[in-house]
């Protein structure tokens, strides 16, 4: 695995953990830029599908990761391109 993808693997992880308290490996990427779910449905407590909508069982949940809306020249770029990277190089590997 090239450093690049290793670097957004583990900004990704980082970012995750701190504010979902997820690890990636937990996760698959999804085919919706940007995002991630759950591998296993499982119970999420404190969500609002929980309490306001009355789902009693577990489910598969959704996160996101964006990149800032600046790349390190100071240019525009895309918000989901370590998404891209990723999803590039896990299609690129899928057996």
């Amino acid at each position: 695995m090239e450093q690049k993808v290793k670097d957004a693997y583990k900004r990704v992880d980082e970012w995750m953990y701190t504010i979902h308290g997820k690890r990636l490996k937990d996760l698959d990427i999804s085919d919706v830029p940007g995002y991630w779910v759950d591998k296993e449905a499982t119970m999420h407590p404190g969500h609002p599908l929980h309490t306001f909508i009355g789902c009693s069982g577990p489910f598969k949940s959704t996160y996101t990761y964006t990149d800032s809306i600046r790349d390190r020249n100071g240019r525009f770029a895309s918000r989901t391109r370590t998404w891209k990277l990723i999803k590039d190089y896990e299609r690129s590997n899928a057996t």
